[in-house]
């Protein structure tokens, strides 16, 4: 066979109908599939997210007929989770649609949404891990017996501590690189950002005051990210595992930030690690809306703008809270 026809037959076996098994059944059903710029397809089901490759991917040229499709999982959750629900198909109705009116890379913008929720499901996964294991010693703790003592412990507190400070930094810097798609700014990291939006909109827009609130947590994480991997005497973090006091009570593992600008008093390591990771999702699905909110597709004369759905309007088999809106009849409907 020719090298003409080898080429001939391996297209017409590209090119036929495709079809794939994708996970198996513990990733539970297929609830969407997510198509970016005509490059990436991923299949989301309900505790998976996979990404799809064609053979041409691999061989664009043709050349060997033994070159399969597949298929990778990115993330062992799916839309069942709250955490990709608010980031990643979050960033796909709002950026991902013909409501969305912009000059951006949408492959950029959709693999930074795919930063931001793999760095926070790490931080969540640690965050469990932890409040996992400190239940797990206070179940086995038991009060003294003869004046002796076994305090309980949580095994690799400082550790898991500094990895989940890493994950959420790491999350806000892409949340940053994502800003940039949009306005394209340069100067010091969030501080830039706030001045940028600030002069574009004005002071008192809802997305210069959002901006705002936002970098006042952004600048926190940042500097707590110093504080975990440059501590100084006013710079550090102190972490205590369990301990007892003078009158004989027992308390839970804490942590507090020693710094001069943003510091943290002592908060139980049970309440600071959610807080901390929830205020990042927040902050990401809430600035999205804004960044949409900005960059909406003119529809004739009718008023168009983004939100977060009615409770009871979120669909069944979905998380995602964010939808475009129209006004139409004096009333707001969700736009498809």
């Amino acid at each position: 066979m020719s090298n003409e026809e080898e080429k001939l037959g391996i297209g017409k076996l590209r090119d036929d109908a495709l079809t794939m098994q994708v996970g198996d059944e513990n990733d539970g059903p297929i609830s969407g599939m997510v198509s970016v710029a005509n490059t990436d397809m991923y299949i989301i089901k309900k505790h998976a997210i996979y990404r799809t490759f064609l053979a041409d991917e691999i061989d664009p040229e043709r050349t060997n007929s033994n070159i399969p499709n597949g298929y990778q999982k990115i993330v062992s959750q799916g839309s069942d989770s709250e955490t990709v629900a608010r980031s990643f198909l979050t960033a796909n109705v709002l950026f991902n649609s013909n409501q969305f009116y912009g000059e951006i890379d949408l492959k950029r913008v959709m693999d930074l949404s795919i930063v931001v929720m793999k760095e926070l499901l790490a931080a969540r996964t640690i965050e469990r891990d932890l409040i996992t294991e400190q239940d797990r010693a206070l179940s086995a703790f038991q009060q003294p017996k003869q004046r002796s003592l076994a305090l309980p412990s949580v095994e690799g507190l400082n550790e898991s501590l500094k990895t989940f400070v890493q994950k959420i930094e790491h999350a806000t810097q892409a949340i940053f690189a994502f800003t940039q798609q949009f306005y394209g700014h340069r100067a010091k990291m969030w501080n830039g950002f706030e001045t940028e939006i600030q002069q574009r909109y004005g002071a008192s827009d809802e997305f210069s005051k959002f901006v705002g609130s936002m970098t006042t947590f952004m600048v926190f994480i940042r500097n707590l990210r110093n504080c975990v991997e440059h501590p100084k005497d006013a710079q550090r973090v102190i972490i205590r595992d369990f301990a007892i006091t003078a009158d004989g009570t027992l308390t839970p593992p804490t942590v507090e930030v020693v710094h001069a600008a943003t510091p943290q008093p002592k908060m139980e390591v049970s309440s600071f690690l959610p807080q901390v990771a929830g205020q990042a999702l927040d902050i990401f699905e809430v600035l999205m809306i804004h960044l949409a909110s900005k960059h909406i597709a003119p529809f004739g004369k009718f008023e168009k703008t983004v939100g977060f759905l009615p409770p009871d309007q979120v669909a069944a088999d979905s998380k995602v809270r964010a939808s475009y809106f129209i006004l139409f009849n004096d009333r707001w409907s969700k736009v498809s």
